[in-house]
């Protein structure tokens, strides 16, 4: 956190100091609040994002495209000191669907796995996942107030007055698992997504 003093002065105020700053360079713009996460039989795909924690909270956050790509997120896990056996038994009553994880915990993720959970490694390419992200309005269902609380204050990094492309690198756990969950479902469903070189894919844009 002290770190930010020499990297960002208005991420310094608000998350060392926690002083009022005010809200410029937002990554997501796009986004709007809804009363309800859309039944399944209205979307054309869906599934899960997971970003692992403990002392950080633990995200899983369901990710919806409807039939005119509409992205849909809903928040049903954000807690702190939670571990797999508990997250496994939180899962249990949701319907099966793909799980995109943070790639960082390969073990958490095989246990998942045991427990017959369709629990996958995410792409991780923060700045591919956030373009994939930004080019469709975000609905976000109401039921989910640590991803609102995450989107209506995530910003792109300032350094020296310059504007840099990466985010402020606080409070967006559920952001990172909403991030995994996109670029997993439009992997699987095909929609053309930019891929690195290093991942030996095409490179393609919408």
């Amino acid at each position: 956190l002290e770190g930010y003093k020499n990297e960002d002065e208005n991420a310094y105020r608000v998350y060392t100091l926690g002083e009022w700053g005010h809200l410029e360079n937002l990554i997501y713009p796009n986004w709007r609040r809804i009363e309800r996460f859309p039944e399944y039989r209205e979307l054309s795909a869906w599934g899960y994002g997971l970003d692992f924690g403990y002392i950080a909270p633990m995200a899983l956050v369901e990710i919806g495209l409807g039939h005119q790509n509409e992205l849909y997120i809903r928040e049903l896990v954000y807690q702190t000191h939670m571990g797999t056996n508990e997250l496994i038994e939180s899962m249990k009553d949701l319907p099966k669907r793909k799980v995109w994880c943070d790639s960082a915990l390969p073990q958490s993720i095989a246990e998942l796995c045991a427990a017959g959970i369709l629990a996958e490694k995410a792409n991780k390419d923060v700045q591919s996942g956030i373009n994939t992200c930004r080019r469709q309005t975000i609905y976000v269902s109401k039921d989910s107030p640590n991803i609102i609380k995450e989107i209506s204050a995530y910003q792109r990094r300032v350094k020296d007055g310059i504007v840099l492309e990466e985010p402020v690198k606080a409070n967006d756990h559920a952001l990172d698992a909403m991030r995994y969950g996109v670029m997993g479902l439009m992997e699987q469903q095909g929609f053309p997504v930019a891929q690195t070189a290093a991942r030996g894919r095409e490179y393609r844009e919408y």
